[in-house]
């Protein structure tokens, strides 16, 4: 694991935002695996981890079910596009493996 400074910085300034203070397990999102290529999360602070390996690709993205279905949209879906220009329209149907499941509250009266 090694410390990536765009993750530090990018967990640092979400953190201000927020009016949050960081904690160590906060902190500690900014170590990444050194084999990974890191895609930065705009709308939270644990990165995405691309990793590929004798043609094929592993993500590693955030559990929060927004955070994760704003960065497949907008970064994981393009740069599959790229990785894979044969498919670039239709990617196969068995490349995303993943839910997303919703948790609903229910308010007693």
């Amino acid at each position: 694991m090694i410390l990536n400074k765009a993750v530090e910085k990018n967990v640092l300034e979400v953190m201000r935002k927020r009016g949050l203070q960081i904690n160590a397990l906060t902190a500690a999102q900014a170590y990444v695996p050194s084999s990974c290529k890191v895609i930065q999360n705009r709308v939270g602070t644990a990165p995405l981890m691309w990793f590929e390996k004798d043609g094929k690709v592993l993500v590693s993205m955030p559990g929060v079910p927004f955070e994760m279905e704003e960065m497949f949209h907008t970064d994981i879906f393009p740069h599959a596009q790229t990785a894979f220009p044969r498919n670039r329209k239709h990617l196969p149907p068995h490349f995303c493996r993943c839910r997303i499941f919703r948790i609903q509250t229910r308010h007693n009266p």
